[in-house]
């Protein structure tokens, strides 16, 4: 468990408690690739001394000395600063080498596993101009390299016994050193993935306590809102009361499909629709009194949208069995909620007598507040009255 501990330790130098989870993967390998750096750079080292070669000892004296402040960056400054660092290390030490090997040494396949680490470090958008940068510097490193091959640059000469154990040592180093790389940067990964799983998790059981608590809050207000309704003996109040309730109803149902659906973003507004609609005519009139037909599609609809979009059809259908019952005619109620040329489209009617001059004035507060909720998401939306009450809106699905 020690060994585990400081293992971890090392891996969370220079992580910030302001740290996104995959700040702290970066930092994390960083901190781990300037560690494989140094040690792959004394094995190698030794590996050259083994075999007689003495030419590079102070490159790799200078980079064993310079490799450990990467982790002092991260603690200090941030993964930034130390990623260049290791970079410019690394690009530097592998540009010397060649010029001095030559190509024929293939001490260039270092650059691979370097590629490589770059490319998994740097590879988000957050991050992705200072890729481009490394890339650049990489990409003028072997430019030089090209350059110097191609103008004969004088680089030290080896027998072909010396130049066989060199490509030799430089196969087996890059080798070692890219599956070391690659595998710290997988088991990273792997837990920055868990990590931000473990995250979305938590959020989405607090998401949805929070729903399942709104919900029952409103449940709370209507049922006090009824209580109330059945205390009063005026008509006008326990009318007044029961167009509240129903407006928190709407709005509460919103919470309690989503708390059941598990869905946190967003609704199916078909079912919240024949939901919605069901407790409203049970509610005010009884299906007896009224038939409800549905022309709907399974869509979902963020929150942003489907509380105001909810709210409206609330009122819609109150000002329905207020004002558009004839004696000997049963109200006949359409609802439709389709997608049409890439918009959406609610539209109401009812077989009553229509809006006239005095029901506007009459139910103000209901009217204003449907055109409020509309200019809200941005609707464009029309009331008709042609053999009954017809309200069409259309708006666009922005969060889709």
């Amino acid at each position: 468990m020690g060994f585990l501990d400081k293992t971890d330790t090392f891996g969370h130098l220079g992580v910030k408690t302001s740290y996104h989870p995959w700040e702290v993967s970066l930092t994390r390998k960083l901190n781990f690739l300037s560690l494989v750096g140094v040690f792959n750079v004394i094995i190698t080292l030794l590996l050259f001394l083994s075999i007689g070669i003495h030419d590079f000892v102070t490159e790799c004296l200078i980079t064993l000395c310079v490799g450990p402040m990467v982790v002092v960056l991260n603690i200090k400054r941030n993964y930034i600063w130390a990623a260049y660092l290791f970079y410019g290390i690394g690009i530097s030490l592998f540009f010397l080498l060649t010029l001095k090997m030559g190509i024929d040494s293939y001490v260039i396949l270092y650059y691979f596993p370097i590629l490589v680490s770059l490319i998994q470090v740097f590879g988000r958008k957050e991050t992705l101009k200072h890729l481009f940068i490394i890339a650049f510097l990489f990409f003028m490193s072997i430019v030089g390299i090209v350059i110097a091959y191609k103008n004969d640059f004088n680089s030290i000469q080896y027998t072909i016994d010396s130049l066989l154990k060199l490509k030799l040592v430089n196969i087996l180093s890059a080798f070692f050193l890219t599956v070391v790389l690659i595998c710290i940067i997988t088991i990273e990964n792997l837990k920055q993935e868990t990590l931000i799983k473990n995250t979305l998790r938590e959020k989405e059981i607090l998401l949805a306590e929070v729903f399942h608590r709104v919900k029952n809050n409103m449940n709370i207000v209507t049922s006090l809102l009824n209580l109330k309704k059945f205390s009063t003996k005026s008509e006008e109040v326990k009318q007044a009361l029961e167009e509240c309730r129903e407006r928190v109803f709407s709005m509460a149902l919103v919470h309690q499909i989503i708390y059941s659906n598990k869905n946190i973003t967003s609704l199916n507004f078909k079912e919240y629709i024949e939901k919605l609609v069901g407790e409203s005519v049970n509610s005010i009139g009884g299906i007896e009194k009224a038939d409800v037909e549905f022309d709907t599609e399974s869509i979902e609809l963020p929150l942003f949208y489907a509380i105001p979009c909810g709210l409206i059809l609330n009122e819609l259908i109150t000002n329905s069995f207020k004002h558009a019952q004839i004696p000997g005619k049963k109200l006949r109620i359409e609802i439709t909620f389709k997608n049409v040329n890439d918009n959406l489209l609610i539209r109401f009617s009812d077989n009553g007598p229509g809006f006239t001059s005095q029901t506007f004035q009459s139910d103000s507060l209901g009217l204003d507040l449907i055109k409020s909720l509309a200019e809200q998401i941005d609707a464009v939306y029309n009331i008709q009255s042609f053999a009954g009450c017809v309200f069409e809106m259309q708006f666009t699905n922005k969060k889709l």
